[in-house]
């Protein structure tokens, strides 16, 4: 088991991971949505992006959405 600190993050909202990575929908204080990018071999963000509200994440061959 791995353990990933996210910190800043009120909720939870989804999760997928796809091979070493790890997409992470969460609200934020407020009605403020991300998804978080999240390698799982070492745990580090590598990317974070603003959306509003966020109820999903799914990975497709292209693309997060």
């Amino acid at each position: 088991m791995r353990h990933v600190a996210l910190t800043g993050l009120a909720e939870i909202l989804a999760l997928d991971v796809s091979g070493d990575e790890a997409w992470i929908a969460t609200r934020m204080s407020g009605r403020v949505g991300v998804v978080e990018r999240v390698r799982l071999s070492d745990g580090n963000p590598t990317g974070q992006f603003s959306i509003s509200l966020p109820a999903a994440v799914v990975l497709t061959r292209d693309r997060a959405g």
